[in-house]
């Protein structure tokens, strides 16, 4: 079990840094329609400011239905880079949960209590990069084309549901 994404689990962290950005600065971009505020924030010089400026912004319309699809699909962006997807692998089948001291008990658990959604979508993406590119050739797909295009064949909830109600 991996209680808490510091020290040699920090890279499943939002907050890690991978290729000049973070999770946290796009996700917190992706809050609003402003592309303007967006840009700005995607500047910031640490997550923690993407953070300040994405809880002040006016909220797109129909930001809760869809941030569980934005974050697994920023998640999913995150570990397509090689050196991270194998940092992921390298995790096994642990539960990965989202232990904080930020009293988050939405994307974490905070002392004792929480939904832990990201620490969920993260062993969903784990499952599928195990599945997509450790499976046998035969059942293969090609995830990466369709997360660099930034979209997905299909951007519902129903792949992964089922991780999100356990």
């Amino acid at each position: 079990m991996i209680e808490e994404f510091i020290d040699q689990y920090a890279f499943l962290s939002n907050d890690y840094w991978f290729s000049g950005t973070t999770v946290t600065h796009h996700y917190e971009a992706s809050k609003t329609l402003s592309l303007k505020i967006g840009q700005e924030i995607l500047k910031l010089g640490t997550p923690t400011e993407a953070r300040e400026i994405g809880r002040r912004v006016l909220l797109r319309p129909g930001w809760d239905e869809m941030q569980l699809i934005v974050m697994r699909n920023l998640v999913e962006i995150k570990f397509a880079y090689p050196f991270l997807r194998s940092q992921i692998l390298s995790t096994g089948d642990e539960e990965l949960l989202n232990n904080n001291n930020y009293k988050d008990k939405y994307w974490g658990i905070y002392q004792g209590e929480g939904s832990n959604y990201l620490g969920r979508i993260l062993s969903y993406v784990r499952q599928e990069i195990q599945t997509n590119f450790l499976g046998p050739t035969g059942s293969r797909r090609k995830i990466r084309l369709s997360i660099l295009n930034g979209r997905r064949k299909d951007d519902s909830l129903e792949p992964f549901i089922h991780i999100l109600h356990k």
